[in-house]
């Protein structure tokens, strides 16, 4: 991230934007909560370049809340362009969440995410 304002500027603006499968599932997590934030960056003229990543590469949500952050981020004081982009490269693991929803499960039965690999 390019200073620690436009790093708290940017998780800010991103944390009212909430991944949209927590949301079906009736536990909604924000895409920064979630660790879906990888990297921000803002340029000498005012661009704000952010960088996402996705919880399973197939993931057809991602145009939803790539839409959402950039909206988000043009708020941003200072800033005057928005590009957001997914890497498609960028592992995420449940490891990278600060919170996760919590969805009931059967007994014994350990969700996928949180099984080791």
């Amino acid at each position: 991230m390019h200073g620690t304002r436009i790093d708290e500027d940017v998780r800010g603006a991103l944390s009212t934007v909430y991944d949209p499968c927590s949301v079906a599932a009736g536990r909604p997590v924000s895409i920064v909560d979630l660790g879906l934030l990888v990297s921000a960056d803002l340029d000498d003229e005012g661009e704000l370049t952010i960088v996402l990543c996705t919880t399973f590469p197939g993931c057809t949500m991602a145009p939803h809340f790539t839409r959402a952050a950039e909206e988000q981020a043009r708020e941003i004081p200072g800033v005057r362009s928005v590009r957001v982009r997914v890497d498609p490269e960028h592992a995420w693991t449940p490891s990278a969440a600060t919170a996760l929803p919590v969805v009931p499960t059967p007994a014994g039965v350990i969700p996928w995410a949180l099984r080791k690999h």
